[in-house]
């Protein structure tokens, strides 16, 4: 019934996993209805406490639709404490004066918003909420993006991504700035032995160690530590036209040329 449908094995990770979801899934699913359940007490108070002031019915609906009482949860407080079937209960919330003022305000806020759409100047509206009114203004630039959502949305992501991208390579820039250039084999040369000469130099930023050489098969691989890595796109364009590799050995001078 809840989690897996597989037996639950004596041992192994298999049991271990299906008790665990087993648990968490009871859990939730607790939770949830420990939720649900303060919720109707909490609203079955309220409508008690109005009624005790007032026994109007639609002021006590009133005063649930302020505390932000759901629906859902009104009814059931309405069918327990008026003691009527639940069909009644939620029927006498539809009918409730609240109840249809909120119904109204939903429609002329969904109707202002067609309406906006459909006019090509700026667009405002006085939507009332209970007690409260909701200003609407959808001028040109606020129905642009509302219109082209998705444009506006790459066009966000686009500028995130701009600034990780200056970042990424400004950071590199500063880094490079305090860099050095350090021997270290290419692989072009090796003794009898496969291993390979330091026969290069390299330049390597700031706390930076990444290059590419060739390995005893003469295919190109490339090593270096975790920050070398992370820039190796730029490590690799600053090699090959900024700070290109310094040989130290020419190839006459080579014990044994893998390329």
């Amino acid at each position: 019934m809840w989690g897996t449908s597989e037996p639950i094995s004596a041992g192994g990770n298999k049991g271990i996993c299906s008790r665990f979801s087993l648990s968490l899934y009871f859990r939730l699913g607790l939770s949830m209805e420990l939720k649900r359940a303060r919720a109707k007490k909490r609203a079955i108070k309220i409508l008690q406490k109005s009624l005790a002031k007032n026994p109007d019915v639609e002021c006590a609906i009133e005063t649930l639709r302020k505390k932000k009482v759901t629906p859902s949860d009104a009814a059931t407080a309405l069918s327990e404490v008026l003691d009527v079937p639940l069909s009644e209960a939620d029927h006498l919330l539809m009918n409730s004066r609240a109840f249809q003022e909120m119904k109204q305000a939903t429609l002329e806020i969904r109707e202002a918003f067609i309406d906006a759409f459909e006019k090509d100047s700026d667009y405002a509206y006085d939507a009332p909420h209970g007690n409260r009114v909701i200003h609407i203004d959808l001028g040109k630039n606020t129905e642009g993006k509302v219109r082209n959502g998705f444009k506006h949305r790459l066009r966000k992501r686009l500028r995130y991504l701009l600034v990780i991208i200056v970042l990424y390579v400004s950071s590199y820039y500063l880094l490079s700035c305090f860099g050095s250039y350090v021997p270290a084999p290419s692989g072009n040369f090796r003794y009898d032995s496969g291993l390979a000469v330091t026969d290069a130099l390299f330049w390597h930023p700031k706390f930076l160690y990444w290059h590419t050489s060739r390995n005893i098969l003469g295919k190109n691989t490339s090593g270096g530590n975790f920050l070398g890595f992370l820039y190796s796109p730029l490590v690799y364009i600053d090699h090959r036209f900024v700070h290109k590799p310094i040989a130290l050995l020419p190839p006459s001078r080579g014990q044994e040329q893998t390329m």
